[in-house]
């Protein structure tokens, strides 16, 4: 997806899943998530302060299957 664009990855099945997900460049997702992994208190204030901290804007809520 191009930046900019409101996306997500969810799994709509009852089977385990994985995604794979490249960010480029990369810099500002690698420094959320590890933010976000060490965090103590990882409410949603928490990870919305986190992700502004790295340019990055979190939407919610993710939308209900169809």
């Amino acid at each position: 997806m191009a930046g900019g664009t409101p996306h997500t990855v969810r799994n709509e099945s009852k089977e385990d899943a994985v995604a794979f997900v490249v960010h480029a460049p990369g810099g500002p997702m690698e420094s959320f998530s590890r933010a976000a992994a060490a965090a103590t208190s990882p409410d949603m204030e928490t990870m919305l302060a986190i992700a502004a901290a790295n340019g990055i804007e979190l939407l919610g809520p993710i939308p209900a299957v169809a």
